[in-house]
């Protein structure tokens, strides 16, 4: 009767060394612990057996495995790793992430976000603080994503950046950089105004039309616009650039501006040229076909090669073809690309270019043949002519030594040498001669003056002429031999 009273509880004083000796019967099953002492817990000892958590434990398992909830819950580690007041209060833990788990889907897998995030990678391969701080998340790309549009499609920019097309068919390094696109126009769109109406040129440059309409290659080198025919082609070609073919419109200089100014323009560097429209040679609802000629390919148009417009003011008759390049000719329809001129000499290989219109077959000043004749200075290109008995026997004079390519040519007049020369006309140094001004030479010329002669000067001898007339080609007269007809 030492240690119990009847009907009275055990005051445990002293306190017994051990509980199990009077309390292992009375220990709850598993997963109550079944081999620790009920002290090493229990701060009641045999009243209300509370369990005080100030005492040193070793693990919570041992009480609280069966509490654990289920994934994605941790099922391995101890839980005061996570819990601040494991078996009071389970709420406040926090995870440390220490060390790192290799996968953080066991425990973050529910709260995931929905698409377009990502729904198969771990987390920990785009979030820096995974577990702690979602923010400051990367995706390194690798490898590289089937689709940019699962996570990018809410950054696409409204129109006109194309709306369906994937981030990565025209981004170099989509996700990352998004600057140096490049579109690859496959399948081409319908319309090029959408993403280019912004890059579209100011003033002369057509401003209605679309750019696939003029443009082969739209959106990559912009240039050629691939044999595409129709009406409104003046609005780039047939001048130069800047020039004003009609009040407030002014020409692209596109394509064979050169020798199409030459055609069509009157201005300081196209005086030479007849100054014509691009209905006297093109079929304007068809450019850049023609309006005559023999289709002998059948396709019911003209083109360069077929079309007969500029027969009859290059002439491709006569000893000289003006028109097609044969023999010693210099046609016009292989010059067309690259012209004759440069600036205002003829270019190499290119003297003989203006006898094609001044042979023994001349050419006509207007394409409908009503115009006047070129003067024959070929002559007969045989016993006589420029060729044979005139100044072009020297090979390195050509016509423009003396005539000059800066003066207006064609005014469909012809004066003939003779009236200048005998003063019956009052129109002096006229078109159809155009000797260059400021070096003499200007007709009406009067013999004896020697500053008419200026311009002979430059290559012949004054003083032999002044001095001894046998010592110069020149008459004694201080006239040329007369060329027939001229």
């Amino acid at each position: 009767m030492a240690c119990h009273v009847v009907n009275t509880n055990m005051h445990h004083t002293p306190a017994p060394t051990s509980c199990a000796t009077c309390h292992e019967d009375t220990r709850p099953a598993d997963p109550h612990p079944q081999s620790t002492d009920c002290a090493m817990c229990h701060s009641d000892l045999g009243g209300s057996w509370q369990f005080d958590h100030t005492l040193t434990i070793n693990s919570c398992i041992l009480c609280h495995e069966i509490d654990r909830p289920a994934d994605p819950h941790p099922q391995t580690s101890d839980c005061s790793e996570c819990h601040f007041d494991a078996g009071n209060s389970w709420l406040g833990a926090t995870y440390t992430h220490s060390p790192t788990p290799s996968t953080c889907n066991s425990c973050h897998e529910d709260t995931r976000p929905a698409e377009p995030h990502l729904q198969t990678r771990d987390c920990a391969e785009c979030h820096f603080d995974a577990g702690n701080s979602w923010l400051g998340a990367i995706y390194d790309h690798t490898p590289v994503p089937s689709s940019c549009t699962i996570c990018h499609e809410s950054e696409r920019p409204p129109e006109p950046h194309p709306q369906i097309r994937d981030c990565s068919e025209c981004h170099f390094d989509a996700g990352n950089f998004w600057l140096g696109a490049t579109y690859d126009h496959t399948p081409a769109p319908t319309s090029c105004a959408i993403c280019h109406e912004d890059t579209r040129p100011a003033s002369s440059h057509p401003q209605a039309k679309d750019c696939t309409v003029c443009h082969a290659d739209p959106g990559g080198t912009w240039l050629d616009h691939g044999g595409v025919t129709g009406p409104g082609c003046q609005e780039c070609h047939g001048h130069d650039a800047d020039y004003e073919f009609i009040p407030g419109q002014f020409s692209l200089g596109a394509g064979t501006f050169a020798s199409h100014s030459t055609h069509t323009e009157n201005d300081a560097d196209d005086l030479k040229g007849p100054h014509i429209n691009c209905d006297d040679c093109h079929d304007t609802n068809n450019y850049p076909n023609f309006k005559s000629g023999t289709d002998s390919n059948g396709d019911g148009e003209f083109s360069l090669l077929e079309t007969n417009v500029c027969d009859t003011c290059h002439s491709q008759d006569g000893n000289y073809n003006g028109v097609s390049s044969v023999n010693d000719s210099v046609g016009a329809k292989d010059n067309w690309a690259t012209g004759v001129y440069a600036g205002s000499i003829l270019q190499s290989g290119k003297e003989k270019w203006c006898v094609g219109c001044h042979d023994d077959a001349p050419a006509n000043s207007k394409v409908d043949g009503s115009g006047v004749s070129a003067r024959n200075a070929a002559g007969d290109s045989s016993t006589y002519g420029f060729y044979q008995t005139g100044h072009g026997k020297n090979t390195q004079i050509d016509c423009l030594q003396c005539h000059s390519a800066d003066m207006s040519h064609i005014d469909h007049l012809y004066i003939p040498v003779g009236e200048i020369s005998n003063h019956t006309t009052l129109t002096a140094n006229p078109t159809n001669y155009r000797f260059y001004a400021g070096k003499g030479l200007s007709l009406p010329r009067y013999p004896g003056e020697a500053e008419n002669f200026t311009l002979c000067f430059t290559c012949h001898d004054d003083i032999l002429i002044n001095n001894s007339y046998g010592s110069t080609n020149f008459m004694l007269n201080r006239s040329h031999l007369s060329i027939p007809n001229y």
